[in-house]
């Protein structure tokens, strides 16, 4: 068994980069261009460095993180010399970064890696302590009605490699796992559990934030019960 993204880091791009994508072209809509220049941006869970590189390209100062050393070392290849744009290693449940930052993003269900509300709560906490009085954090979180569709198996091939993408889901423990076996044996075992705005937003008004919008996909369909993504636009209570 491999650690997660070990082995999925490789093929990230061709396979998930497109939520990368449809993410900067929401940053896009909801902040505009004329917001971009001499910006601070944390991007929590940044991957391979697909946003945070949109971002920094657009005129952002970009600090990805990521948990993967495969992802981190994918994502600083991409960075060119003299663009604003730096990535480490680092635990989202250890968030350490210095700021005060603009914007923090944590896209693309990486929240859903914090299998506690406990967890969730440090976690946003942290991110408060990093964020500028008047900046925004903008976070997604994959809900329980996708995890209660996440089951059965698929055969995939992405970038010329093949693998087997199993899927199972346990609503008494509420813990989604994706398990992902490739040809040469090896296997990777992601642990998610879903969140709600019934369990956030507490966990948000409690660390300190208020909610200003909300989607239910980067294309920017507005939030309803019944979604099977909650994207949100958050502010610290402080600046209204």
């Amino acid at each position: 068994m491999v650690s997660p993204y070990e082995e999925l880091s490789q093929i990230y791009d061709k396979g998930w980069g497109f939520f990368g994508e449809s993410y900067f072209r929401l940053v896009k809509e909801l902040f505009g261009e004329s917001f971009f220049e001499h910006r601070r941006v944390l991007d929590v869970g940044c991957g391979t460095g697909i946003l945070a590189l949109k971002l920094a390209q657009q005129g952002f100062s970009v600090v990805g993180i990521d948990s993967s050393p495969q992802m981190i070392a994918l994502a600083q290849a991409k960075v060119k010399p003299g663009l604003p744009l730096f990535f480490k290693v680092q635990d989202m449940k250890e968030l350490n970064a210095k700021g005060p930052f603009d914007l923090i993003f944590c896209t693309f269900d990486s929240i859903n890696y914090l299998l506690s509300e406990s967890d969730i709560a440090h976690f946003l906490a942290r991110v408060n302590s990093a964020l500028e009085l008047s900046g925004f954090f903008m976070f997604d979180s994959v809900t329980e009605v996708l995890c209660n569709k996440h089951y059965g198996k698929r055969s995939r091939k992405v970038g010329g490699v093949r693998f087997l993408e199993k899927f199972s889901y346990y609503p008494r423990r509420k813990i989604a796992i994706t398990t992902f076996q490739f040809e040469d044996g090896s296997e990777e075992i992601h642990l998610q559990k879903p969140y709600g705005l019934r369990e956030l937003a507490p966990l948000l008004r409690n660390t300190g934030f208020v909610i200003c919008d909300k989607f239910s996909s980067p294309e920017g369909e507005l939030y309803r019960p019944g979604s099977e993504r909650l994207i949100c636009i958050t502010r610290k209570k402080e600046c209204l």
